[in-house]
């Protein structure tokens, strides 16, 4: 009995090292804890998470598996486990963890969409709009999960369908910009100009720091031949974010198409150098590539 005591002691001491973001020390008061009760299935799971925020994911992933072996219906312990095999980029062993929490307990919707989203990142689109619509069964309100599930109808070129998903979020709370943006660049694949600036207009107004906004804002306005107001666009999204180098080239492009040359090229040699170290070799190509047809011109 002093024994398991003890154990509980170092559990709660560990614990209270997770809450500082001291994860060297709750590690080791776990590890104490399981070394007094090698079937500590708390200890195992609350090490796995100080392991997990130390970047030790396979140790993490042992801890989760021996928490889930001893307590095989531990929700939490499935869920968690799924976001360091995520990590692992062993996106099958994820959702086969999903799956055991769903059969466990099939009403909780969180699961459902945490089990969309890595069934998205492997590329499995269709199962992950299955759980997204499951999510939303359960919890008709769940905005992140119709969301989630416009997202993928939009990757699916259904474009019709991803507004209604971005709609829908948006009904459910006005002041999602997200769901705006996101709507917007459906619209925008439709040809829906006016309706892509309307929604790019609220998400901004929402969230003015959202430099994506003003950039596609200012894409929208290009193709409308409003080179001007594009050009402002892009000039916001840089003082937002000024190593957004595709805003840089966007500007670059409107600029050549005010005919103001020397400017564009400015631009665009931004654009390259960030591409460049962003890692984006090709796109700084094609800025480069594209200062030799002004200079040719």
């Amino acid at each position: 009995m002093k024994a398991l005591k003890l154990a509980a002691k170092y559990l709660n001491s560990g614990k209270e090292h997770l809450m500082r973001g001291d994860y060297q020390g709750g590690k080791a008061d776990f590890t104490k804890a399981i070394e007094i009760n090698p079937n500590y299935a708390e200890a195992y799971y609350n090490r796995s998470i100080a392991r997990h925020n130390l970047k030790d994911f396979q140790g993490a992933k042992a801890d989760y598996n021996r928490a889930i072996e001893i307590n095989p219906n531990d929700v939490t312990a499935y869920y968690n486990q799924s976001n360091t095999n995520v990590v692992l980029k062993s996106y099958q062993v994820p959702v086969d963890d999903l799956t055991q929490a769903v059969e466990i307990n099939p009403s909780d919707a969180l699961t459902y969409n945490k089990r969309g989203n890595t069934r998205a990142f492997s590329g499995d689109y269709q199962g992950a709009i299955a759980d997204y619509t499951s999510s939303i069964e359960i919890n008709p309100k769940d905005i992140e999960a119709y969301n989630n599930r416009g997202v993928i109808r939009h990757r699916l070129k259904d474009y019709q369908g991803a507004i209604a998903d971005f709609t829908s979020s948006i009904e459910i709370n006005p002041s999602n910009a997200e769901a705006y943006y996101n709507r917007g660049n459906a619209r925008c694949q439709l040809k829906d100009y006016q309706g892509a600036i309307a929604d790019y207009n609220w998400a901004i107004e929402i969230n003015p720091s959202d430099a994506q906004a003003y950039n596609n804002r200012g894409n929208v306005r290009i193709f409308l031949e409003d080179y001007h107001r594009a050009m402002a666009d892009f000039t916001s999204s840089i003082e937002i974010n000024p190593n957004y180098a595709q805003a840089y080239k966007n500007r670059a492009l409107a600029y050549t198409l005010l005919e103001k040359e020397q400017l564009a090229i400015a631009d665009f040699q931004k654009a390259a150098e960030l591409f460049e170290k962003q890692g984006e070799t090709a796109q700084a190509q094609k800025a480069l590539d594209l200062i030799a047809k002004i200079r040719n011109l």
